[in-house]
């Protein structure tokens, strides 16, 4: 009797929750569902019919106040247009719908059309391992909302969410709705290809349940939110949101408002609590890029583009923002144009947090770095806000700046102190400083700076440390915003090593050489010549490990393009994952449904990391192993591992 009852079990385990469903206009609820000719006709009952593990494929077309709960676990839903696979996109394609080309349809994918927009939710998914691909919701108080661990949206489309077309004072309770298009409170999510447009809140956000708890482990990837109202209050405030959450990218994304006359609003944030996240190869248009917080500590911006658009009458543009204590930041290569502000410090009682401007949202932003920031036609360089101006900035440092066209270098409306600039172009700057407060700290420094058709050098001679000079050049070509040099002149003199380290590689990665350059871009930079050496793994950890996924992050000392491949034997590789189309420093991919079959429970997995630089190296690190959950095990904390494998990596030269 044992013999036979492990028998039924064993059998149970391969063949529950194997089913693939569909649903299509034309079906019915009458219909097995098990095919498109018998397809069911809603999406809550075919959830319904669903058990943890199955698939179910949608047709186009509008679903109208269709609204499911999906609950169950490792499922999938995929929207297909005339045979499924026909609206998919590739890792890097970005979203299918091109809202700056192409008009809204409810016919282009599977459509839920809320008939609220107060107080409906369009999609709620708790599941785990949950994967929504190719699908479009409209109308609600919100577009997707995720609680589960490790789901993985795709070509998700989300338009016009909240009342975003009533003034301030419209809504259910007589306030201004607040809306959100899709966000994530479990760990380990995964979006890419996907488009917000108009919602009153939060375009795409991630979130913690406090900064002593937060999330972690997310990827946005190729993501882009748009709005296009004209007032802050029925207009986007958070475009991609990052609050109380740890060590997750966002990557290849695009935020932009449109038409707000009003101040900037939030486009690429990090709030209350983060660490460890990364800002990369991005763009913001009319909105910032922030980080707000005195949690908000240790995290990275770079490769970002913001065009403020502030001639447009976009009210302050773009900016960077360091606001309310933020600290140990690094904003690194990041080129603004057209901004009221360059890089803003500031401080103010936000109101998240009882008793007034409280511990944690205290100070202006401090000991954050700034490298290889070009500024072009800005109002004020560096602003330290006069917006209630509660506190000091105390302890930045810029290095390698180039401004051009600028009223003004500094505008001080809030104490600051131990400010130092290193590595400073400067051309069409109007003055050093003006504002309610037109006198910086005395420990303020300028260490190297070379002026151009602007104020004169003598302004400097409170705060100068080192090599004042005013050497002619002139910029490659200004009607492109090639803002490089064409002169070898400006040699900042110093030894780039200790406090100037960061000063020793400039905006296009080219390590500087002898004699330096003042400024962003170093003079005749190029491409590392003779690179034949692979990247190397910094470290590596294991975020997270569930009965069917294992989430890994590993970091490498050069960007690299990256993949994981793995099999159920030493040296034997059946499955990989995607090959990156981005040469990143940091890595997360999720092992086992993210881009390639589920894993099965309770069983050791073998893998290598493959990384290739920009140059043609390539190779595989040592092989690692992880062993997936039992069914029922609850998961451990995460990361579960962390190595430091320097040296470790199997180094393969580039074949010329």
């Amino acid at each position: 009797m044992k013999k036979l009852l492990l028998i039924i079990l064993f059998t149970t385990s391969f063949t529950y929750g194997q089913n693939t469903y569909w649903v299509t206009l034309s079906g019915s609820n009458g219909n097995n569902g098990l095919s498109e000719g018998n397809a069911f006709r809603t999406l809550v009952y075919a959830n319904n019919k669903m058990s943890n593990g199955d698939t179910l494929y949608i047709k186009k077309g509008n679903y109208g106040n269709d609204r499911p709960v999906i609950n169950k676990d490792n499922v999938t839903w995929i929207g297909y247009s005339t045979t499924p696979g026909d609206l998919d996109r590739q890792i890097g394609d970005g979203p299918l719908w091109d809202y700056e080309s192409q008009a809204f349809s409810n016919t282009r994918y599977p459509t839920i059309t809320a008939t609220d927009q107060l107080t409906q939710r369009c999609m709620d998914i708790s599941g785990n391992n949950v994967t929504i691909k190719n699908f479009q919701v409209t109308e609600g108080t919100f577009g997707f909302n995720f609680t589960g661990n490790n789901p993985i949206a795709d070509n998700l489309s989300v338009y016009e969410i909240g009342d975003t077309n009533g003034g301030e004072g419209s809504g259910a309770t007589g306030l201004n709705q607040y809306s959100i298009g899709i966000r994530f409170r479990g760990n380990n999510s995964t979006i890419r290809n996907s488009v917000v447009v108009n919602v009153t809140g939060e375009g795409i956000t991630f979130r913690g349940t406090s900064r002593t708890s937060p999330t972690n482990g997310h990827i946005a990837d190729h993501c882009k939110v748009f709005s296009d109202k004209t007032t802050a209050q029925n207009g986007c405030d958070y475009f991609i949101l990052l609050f109380e959450v740890d060590n997750s990218i966002v990557s290849n994304c695009h935020v932009e408002q449109r038409n707000d006359t009003n101040s900037g609003r939030h486009g690429l944030s990090i709030k209350s609590g983060g660490t460890g996240n990364i800002f990369e190869n991005s763009t913001t248009s009319g909105v910032n890029i922030e980080a707000n917080f005195a949690a908000v500590t240790g995290n990275i911006y770079k490769n970002i583009t913001i065009n403020g658009r502030f001639s447009a009458g976009a009210g302050t543009g773009g900016k960077i923002s360091i606001a309310n204590g933020a600290n140990n930041n690094l904003f690194e290569n990041i080129k603004l144009i057209d901004c009221r502000y360059g890089i803003s410090f500031a401080d103010w009682d936000d109101g998240a947090e009882p008793g007034g401007n409280s511990a944690g949202e205290f100070g202006g932003g401090n000991d954050n770095d700034l490298v290889n920031i070009v500024l072009i036609d800005v109002r004020s360089a560096v602003h330290f806000s006069f917006f209630q101006a509660l506190s000091t900035a105390n302890d930045n440092r810029i290095f390698n700046l180039t401004v051009h066209n600028s009223d003004r270098l500094i505008e001080a409306d809030m104490a600051n102190s131990g400010t130092k600039f290193y590595n400073i172009l400067l051309d069409d700057v109007t003055t050093l400083i003006s504002g309610s407060d037109t006198t910086l700290n005395s420990n303020t420094i300028f260490s190297y700076v070379n002026v151009r058709n602007s104020f004169d050098t003598s302004a400097f001679t409170p705060y100068a440390e080192n090599n004042i000079t005013s050497t002619t050049f002139s910029f490659t070509n200004e009607v492109t915003n090639d803002y490089t040099i064409t002169t070898s002149a400006m040699d900042i003199g110093q030894d780039l090593s200790g406090i100037f380290a960061p000063a020793a590689f400039d905006f296009n990665g080219n390590t500087r050489t002898t004699p330096y350059t003042m400024g962003a871009f170093e003079f005749n930079g190029g491409p590392p010549v003779g690179d034949v050496t692979a990247p190397v793994i910094v470290s590596h950890s294991v975020l997270s490990v569930t009965e069917t996924t294992f989430r890994l992050d590993w970091t490498v000392d050069e960007g690299s393009k990256g993949r994981v491949r793995y099999g159920t034997s030493p040296g034997v590789y059946t499955f990989e994952t995607s090959l990156e189309d981005n040469y990143l420093t940091r890595h997360i991919q999720t092992v086992g449904g993210n881009n390639a079959p589920l894993l099965n429970p309770n069983t050791t997995y073998f893998y290598q990391y493959y990384l290739e630089d920009v140059t043609g190296n390539f190779g595989y690190s040592s092989e690692f192993s992880q062993t997936t959950l039992s069914s029922g095990e609850p998961t451990p904390p995460s990361p579960v591992t962390t190595q430091d494998l320097r040296g470790k990596f199997l180094k393969i030269k580039k074949l010329f």
